[in-house]
């Protein structure tokens, strides 16, 4: 999948596009659907946690775990959302931690998480 980056949280990388990989898809009237694997939909706005993968190309990180799609609340809002083929996950983590969370503030997190890693 070919995306537009309209902002990098914490990566090195530049350019205003990326290729991304995920499993599944269709190709003629042939298709494969591949549980707990992030859906890339076109037109939808999403925070993405992405990894190299093999021949130079990303990957979602943890399958649907590293995606979060921006949907708008009962209220008109931007929020993030579960990806939706996230398997229940037990435990709080990132999902945790990002889902219902708007936008802005959803990167401020990931900003601080990334330099207290380093």
């Amino acid at each position: 999948t070919r995306l537009r980056v309209d902002e990098r949280l914490a990566s090195a990388g530049d350019g205003s596009e990326l290729v991304v990989r995920t499993l599944g898809g269709q190709v003629g009237d042939v298709g494969q659907v591949v549980h707990g694997e992030a859906l890339l939909l076109i037109g939808e706005r999403a925070l993405l946690f992405l990894e190299d993968a093999p021949e130079g190309v990303l990957r979602v990180t943890a399958m649907a775990q590293g995606h979060y799609p921006v949907r708008k609340d009962s209220s008109g809002e931007l929020r993030l959302a579960p990806s939706p083929r996230l398997s229940e996950l037990s435990g709080k983590g990132a999902v945790g931690d990002l889902v219902g969370r708007r936008p802005t503030d959803a990167g401020d997190l990931v900003r601080k998480a990334f330099r207290d890693a380093r």
